[in-house]
């Protein structure tokens, strides 16, 4: 048991012996001040003398120095390192830099503010603001078309994706939905049909491709060739609303692909066969249209398919 008086002597000492020393944060170590001490005292030296001759039984020993040299060495400890520096350019702050006595520096404390905040605010390459964790856009939802149950001649017979002409009348037109102009709704799509079965012995009425306005051909039950319609016919012709056909020698046969663009940005259609170089076609529009996709069946055991 120690007594009062060194109690306090044992106090004075450390007190002395922490002004005397300094903890220099690279180095990791306890450094003595070069400046001496205005006030040196006996009890200070043979304090200071007891603790030189306990030193190495504070150190680490070899073994373990040679560890802890070899971990700072380790792709893990330099990849911790470089980790401190973040993709800002900003500094983070580590522990073993400081003393833990010491205070927190000021850049230490700026650099935890801008790491946070940098999360939520940072610039992109553009130097465009960017709020939050930027996420990308959602997928664009495929359209599924199909042959509509209901806006078809009476010859027609449906069945999802594939119309077939069953009964002997003219001109059966079949419309695919879902409508792709009107009612609000402006945007460019698009369609790709496979012939199935094109018999083109109707002079007439062929088979045809392109769109139609539904208002116009409900009028006439969906057959025939009515106004309101926009078609490329297997005979190489293209009709159009209120003007006369005109012909441009490309045709469609059994087992052709035929793809139909709709943009009613420049009012145009624009119908390809197999890949070949596309057919523009004028069209006019309006707010009171309602535009679909149509096919017209010109023969018995005509049939098309959506692909």
């Amino acid at each position: 048991m120690t007594s009062i008086n060194e109690e306090k002597l044992l106090g004075q000492l450390i007190q002395k012996l922490l002004l005397k020393l300094e903890y220099n944060p690279r180095a990791q170590q306890l450094i003595t001040r070069t400046e001496q001490l205005k006030e040196e005292q006996p009890q200070i030296t043979q304090f200071l003398m007891n603790l030189t001759n306990f030193k190495d039984t504070l150190r680490i020993s070899n073994q373990d120095t040679q560890l802890v040299q070899a971990s700072r060495t380790s792709s893990t400890y330099r990849q911790i390192r470089n980790n401190s520096i973040n993709t800002e350019g900003y500094r983070t702050m580590r522990s073993f830099d400081r003393s833990p006595l010491s205070p927190q520096p000021f850049e230490d404390r700026l650099s935890v503010t801008q790491s946070l905040s940098n999360q939520y605010y940072r610039p992109n390459s553009q130097g465009k603001p960017i709020i939050g964790e930027p996420s990308p856009p959602p997928p664009m939802r495929e359209i599924s078309y199909k042959f509509h149950s209901e806006y078809h001649g009476i010859g027609a017979q449906v069945k999802g994706k594939q119309v077939k002409q069953v009964l002997n009348t003219e001109g059966n037109l079949a419309l695919i939905g879902p409508s792709i102009y009107g009612n609000g709704l402006i945007r460019d799509s698009n369609l790709k049909l496979l012939i199935r079965s094109c018999q083109n012995q109707n002079i007439r009425y062929p088979m045809a491709l392109g769109i139609s306005d539904q208002k116009r051909v409900k009028e006439k039950l969906y057959q025939k060739d009515s106004e309101g319609c926009y078609f490329l016919n297997s005979h190489g012709y293209i009709t159009s609303e209120n003007q006369s056909k005109i012909k441009c020698g490309k045709r469609f046969y059994n087992g052709s692909y035929v793809e139909l663009k709709f943009k009613p940005f420049q009012s145009e259609l624009h119908i390809t066969i197999d890949d070949g170089e596309p057919i523009i076609i004028k069209i006019s529009l309006s707010q009171s249209k309602l535009i679909y996709f149509t096919v017209r069946l010109g023969d018995l055991h005509d049939a098309i398919e959506i692909m």
